[in-house]
């Protein structure tokens, strides 16, 4: 038995799957794709799994049930995908990712059966967020430890100079 999950998509296009532009299309070798992309595909061979098709030979999965995408859930879901692409496409300050992960997991936990995807990407944007977290936190300490570093040498450069000037002040009373 053929199913699809809330959130399938043509593997092809990677839109989902509808009943009116988007009809999932199943070839023979059992992989499916929207009825767009399929004539597209040249040479004829399945993308997945590189058996060979005829472009005409495929049966359309018409009047199946396809789940909603559409409602306060799924575009509070389309909302949160968007600020995380956002923040993947143009970067973000520290403060605000905290509070974009505070949203997604929120929402994670209204509905703990969909969204997978949703769910995982607020993971790698956790873990994002505190890898970047220790890179500045090095950043900081490399910085400082810069900073060290030249007021070190200064120190040096002070003491050389003392002491240079000392001993031609040793050598001036021998002579």
């Amino acid at each position: 038995m053929l199913c699809l999950a809330s959130e399938s998509a043509c593997d092809i296009c990677l839109d989902a799957f509808d009943n009116k532009h988007k009809v999932p299309c199943v070839l023979d070798c059992g992989h499916v794709f929207c009825q767009s992309c399929i004539p597209r595909v040249d040479p004829p061979v399945c993308p997945v799994c590189r058996e060979e098709f005829d472009p005409q030979h495929f049966i359309k999965m018409y009047g199946i049930n396809i789940p909603t995408t559409t409602g306060p859930l799924y575009s509070e879901a389309s909302h949160i995908r968007k600020a995380i692409e956002d923040v993947i496409n143009l970067g973000t300050t520290e403060t605000e990712v905290p509070g974009l992960i505070a949203e997604c997991k929120a929402f994670a936990r209204l509905r703990e059966q969909e969204f997978d995807d949703l769910r995982n990407t607020c993971r790698l944007l956790v873990h994002l967020c505190n890898v970047q977290t220790r890179l500045n936190q090095h950043e900081r300490l490399v910085k400082s430890l810069q900073e060290e570093r030249v007021n070190f040498q200064a120190s040096e450069n002070d003491l050389r100079r003392k002491l240079n000037e000392t001993q031609s002040s040793m050598i001036d009373l021998l002579k």
